[in-house]
């Protein structure tokens, strides 16, 4: 493999993995460390084994070689990329397994083709053309370094030779029937080329391909899906081979036996035996009884995933560490026994303990007919799948789960515990935001409703879920607000904007509670932003929330915080003002152009500095308001307070709390140089100098649907104009404090 990449941790939260399949992920094999899931079009790459730069351990620790154990409990995984090439949904993942291509990765898509990459170069080598519709199944070739199979959602099943310069299929096998081939897998067999064939209709076979043509052998039917199927990996220990029957004729003739795992939706594992000709059902694996928790639908769900672990390969890669270190006392050296990792009800993990001479039919000392299975549960509870659990990848004692609770986790097969998991992004990153506390904290709001919070301190990625959402919505935008008091809430308070138009407020330390405010806005909530303005006073300084959705621009008066939900508060306190009151500026700021302008599409307040004093009393041109509009006007406003006009308003309105009337809006400036909507406004973090040494003072930058970008200077001229792109550009971000002189960073969709 190649050297690891300066931007191997760049991934902070990664994009949850595809569902429904058994081949959505694949680990190398060899020196080839490299773990891939399927996400969306997307293919993410993990090191499971951690090491990278984006893991817990150092670069001042030495490397470890590809042999050496599995990654130690403290060790978190660490992601090494992503391949970005299909056009739609990747199904299927299959990595070469022969010595000198384990960095070559084959993938399928529901784009109906079938990619060869270069992992180590992460680029796209081939694309192999010959499916007319999804392609949902590959296999590759342990003993043939560039002979690989592929199946489609058709029953089509096509043979590649990728190494040459071809891009057409070898050669098409017959097929069992039309169904959606489910599963396929190449058998270890040194001298054949075997892959076994699973379809949705229940349909198993055995295809060799070695010789002229190819061989199918079919199996007896199952009753549900086979979902999916491994060969047993050989069995290698020293003196193993005593165990086995000298007068068996699989010996005498070099030719060992073959037992393959087929899971399906019968609630069951089957084990075959296959010597080149015949089958033989060995053993069946019934599933324990499904919880009584679970709903109907998610009995619905299982998918009876598995993969073989070799015991041998867990215990002595566990003293590997220490140099002449005896093997565990428990380890077991002679062969006769093997682990199976199965999926089960609601996200369980099992771990069945099988005798290998039984699978295989021998009759060798120590073998005892029908012997008991012992089966382990994957835990503890709290540390398990809460969902179902498709893929199931195991390399040297160690197994990697994908679910779909959206998490992959990373276990150890020999104690059943949990190492290592981190939680996808069900959907859309919508907007990031930053803890005014800690610039190393973060809020993510995603697609999937739920609130992220990503603490970069920590070397591993992740991100641990902050709020769970409200059903049946997105988060769209979020906003940090520190506590306004010393001693006042536990990390600050989180404002998140929804789909739906409702605005929350989260206890970013309170376990997730929160409190939805009594109106909402008429569509999705795009933009939020807390400010520092003074009290009534004029003293001290309290934070005011704003939003945006649905082109009106609200300035809340009053929150419903959950503080006050956990002290009770009933609907008589929310109607005085603790239910959230809000004030619509949107035509204040737009004047006579309200309908021109079409309401606004962006904003964002000018911060002064920290020893500028409380903003609302500051002079001119401190606190400052930009407004990007839909008809593509930017305009800066200026907000003072009427306090000379106080004593001038009706004494009940002043009692309600009812300050619309305290506030005026001066337009600063207002141009039109945007074609369309301004998607973007972001001051500059030195746009508040207002001295005569300031070197950017009033500067804001502008994107559009229209794929321009603009710098404005503090009297609306554009001073920056680089060309426009061909897309439409959705945000803009200055470089921290103004880093790297007068060039703003933009980011592009």
């Amino acid at each position: 493999m190649a050297p690891r990449s300066e931007d191997e941790d760049g991934i902070a939260i990664p994009p949850a993995p595809n569902w429904y399949g058994s081949a959505l992920a694949d680990w190398g094999v060899g020196c080839n460390d490299i773990y891939a899931y399927a996400a969306r079009n997307t293919i993410v790459l993990l090191r499971p084994n951690g090491g990278g730069k984006g893991s817990a351990v150092g670069d001042d620790r030495p490397a470890e070689s590809s042999s050496s154990s599995p990654s130690r409990p403290d060790r978190d995984a660490s992601f090494a990329g992503t391949l970005v090439g299909h056009h739609n949904r990747v199904t299927a993942l299959a990595f070469a397994r022969c010595p000198g291509v384990e960095h070559l990765l084959l993938s399928g898509s529901a784009d109906r083709t079938v990619r060869l990459w270069d992992v180590a170069d992460r680029r796209c080598v081939k694309i192999l053309r010959g499916h007319a519709v999804d392609v949902v199944a590959l296999a590759t070739s342990p003993r043939v370094p560039d002979l690989a199979v592929s199946g489609d959602r058709g029953g089509k099943l096509l043979v590649w030779r990728f190494g040459g310069g071809a891009d057409a299929p070898a050669s098409t096998l017959e097929s069992l029937d039309a169904s959606p081939v489910l599963c396929l897998a190449m058998s270890p067999h040194p001298f054949r080329d075997e892959v076994a064939c699973g379809h949705q209709s229940g349909a198993l076979g055995v295809y060799v391909l070695s010789g002229d043509g190819a061989v199918r052998k079919r199996l007896p039917a199952r009753s549900g899906d086979a979902q999916a199927c491994a060969w047993m990996p050989s069995i290698t220990s020293g003196d193993s081979s005593s165990e086995i029957d000298p007068d068996s004729k699989e010996r005498d003739e070099g030719d060992p036996p073959m037992v393959l795992a087929v899971g399906s939706r019968e609630k069951a594992v089957t084990l075959w035996s296959w010597d080149g000709a015949r089958t033989s059902l060995r053993k069946t694996l019934s599933l324990p009884r499904c919880p009584p928790n679970l709903s109907e639908a998610q009995r619905g769900r299982l998918w009876l995933s598995l993969a073989w672990s070799a015991i041998d390969d867990e215990d002595t890669a566990g003293a590997e560490d220490a140099a002449g270190a005896e093997p565990p006392a428990k380890a077991r050296t002679d062969g006769r026994t093997v682990h199976l990792v199965t999926a089960s009800h609601g996200g369980d993990l099992l771990r069945w303990t099988l005798d290998v001479h039984e699978l295989v039919g021998s009759n060798g000392a120590g073998h005892v007919a029908n012997a008991p299975v012992a089966m382990d549960k994957f835990g503890p509870n709290d540390k398990a799948h809460a969902r179902t659990v498709f893929t199931i990848r195991v390399k040297r004692g160690v197994a990697v789960t994908t679910s779909l609770d959206r998490s992959v986790s990373v276990w150890d097969v020999d104690s059943c515990e949990r190492r290592w998991s981190t939680f996808g992004l069900g959907g859309f990153s919508y907007r990031v935001g930053v803890d005014p506390e800690d610039p190393f904290r973060a809020s993510v709001a995603c697609g999937d409703g739920s609130l992220r919070s990503l603490d970069l301190h920590r070397a591993g990625g992740g991100g641990d879920v902050m709020w769970r959402g409200l059903p049946q919505t997105k988060a769209t935008c979020a906003a940090w607000c520190p506590p306004a008091e010393e001693g006042e809430g536990h990390g600050g308070r989180v404002a998140v904007g929804l789909e739906d138009g409702r605005v929350v407020v989260v206890d970013a330390g309170g376990q997730g509670r929160y409190a939805v405010q009594r109106d909402c806005h008429a569509g999705p909530v795009v933009a939020a932003q807390w400010i520092r303005r003074s009290d009534d006073s004029g003293v001290g300084s309290t934070n005011e929330l704003w939003t945006l959705g649905e082109g009106r621009l609200w300035r809340w008066r009053s929150l419903a915080l959950p503080e006050d939900r956990r002290k009770g508060k009933g609907a008589g306190d929310q109607a005085r003002g603790g239910g959230g009151i809000f004030e619509d500026v949107t035509d204040s700021l737009a004047g006579n152009d309200r309908v021109e302008r079409g309401g606004a599409s962006s904003f964002e307040w000018l911060h002064p500095s920290r020893d500028a004093g409380p903003p609302d009393f500051h002079s001119e041109p401190l606190s400052r308001l930009a407004v990007g509009w839909n008809d593509g006007r930017v305009s800066v406003h200026r907000r003072t307070l009427r306090s000379e006009e106080a004593d001038l308003l009706p004494s009940d309105l002043l009692r309600s709390g009812d300050d619309r009337s305290r506030w005026s809006w001066t337009e600063l400036w207002c141009t039109r140089e945007h074609t369309k909507r301004v998607t973007a406004v972001r001051w500059h973090p030195r746009a508040a100098e207002d001295d005569e040494t300031a070197l950017f003072p009033g500067w804001l930058a502008a994107t559009s649907k229209d794929g321009s970008f603009l710098v404005y200077d503090g009297g609306g001229v554009v001073v920056r104009s680089p060309p426009s792109c061909r897309q439409a550009l959705n945000d803009v971000a200055w470089a921290p404090g103004g880093a790297g002189g007068d060039s703003p960073g933009g980011d592009s969709p």
